[in-house]
C-alpha cells in the first residue's frame, strides 16, 4: 500500500528506547554488528543507538553502502563517531561498473565523495574509528579486482589530514555456489 503512512516520531522513539533496552541488557563489552537488510543509514535514529551502546562500552562496527553518509546526515547523527569501524560496501571501481550494479547514475560520485569526506572529518574527530571497504567478487566484476587498488589509492590521494583507508574485505558472492 503506496498510501500507507505511520507517525515517524512516535514510532522511531518506541524504536531507539526498545533498542536501548535491548543494548542495556547485553553482557559487558559486547559487539553489536550494524547493517543488512535494510540500508541502516534510513533510521534517523542510528547515532543515537551507537552512542548508546559505546556508552555502555560495546564495540560496534557498521557496513554501509554509503550512499546517505553526507554532511547533513553526519551532522544529524554525531553518534556516528562513536562506531568502531565503518565499512563501505562498494558496488563497482568507476562509474561504469557501479551504474551497472546499482542502476543508479550519481552513485559513484555520490559514495566516492561522502568516503573522502568522512575520512578527512574521521581524522579530525575520531582517528581510531577504522574505515574500510567491502567488496563482493562477482563473475561480473572479477576483471576489476586489481583495479580496485587504484580506486583506493585515488581516495587516500584525496585525503588531506592524515590516515586514508584502513582495511579491505573482499569476499565472493556467495549466491554462485548455490545456484
Amino acid at each position: 500500500n503506496q498510501q500507507a503512512s505511520y507517525n515517524k516520531d512516535k514510532y522511531l522513539d518506541i524504536g531507539l528506547s526498545r533498542f536501548k533496552d535491548i543494548i542495556s541488557r547485553l553482557p559487558e563489552n559486547s559487539t553489536i554488528s550494524i547493517g543488512g537488510g535494510l540500508e541502516p543509514l534510513t533510521n534517523s535514529k542510528l547515532g543515537e543507538m551507537i552512542s548508546h551502546a559505546q556508552s555502555l562500552g560495546h564495540k560496534l562496527p557498521m557496513i554501509t553502502n554509503g550512499f546517505l553518509l553526507n554532511n547533513n546526515y553526519i551532522k544529524e547523527n554525531p553518534g556516528i563517531w562513536d562506531l568502531d569501524s565503518l565499512r563501505i560496501s562498494l558496488y563497482g571501481v568507476d562509474q561504469k561498473s557501479t551504474y551497472f550494479i546499482t542502476r543508479n547514475k550519481n552513485a559513484y560520485n555520490n559514495v566516492k565523495n561522502n568516503l573522502i569526506n568522512f575520512i578527512n572529518k574521521r581524522n579530525l574527530i575520531n582517528p581510531e574509528l577504522k574505515v574500510g571497504l567491502n567488496y563482493i567478487v562477482l563473475p561480473e566484476n572479477i576483471k576489476d579486482l586489481i583495479r580496485l587498488l587504484d580506486y583506493i589509492k585515488s581516495i587516500n590521494n584525496s585525503i588531506n589530514n592524515g590516515k586514508g583507508i584502513d582495511f579491505l574485505t573482499i569476499r565472493e558472492d556467495f549466491g554462485s555456489v548455490t545456484e
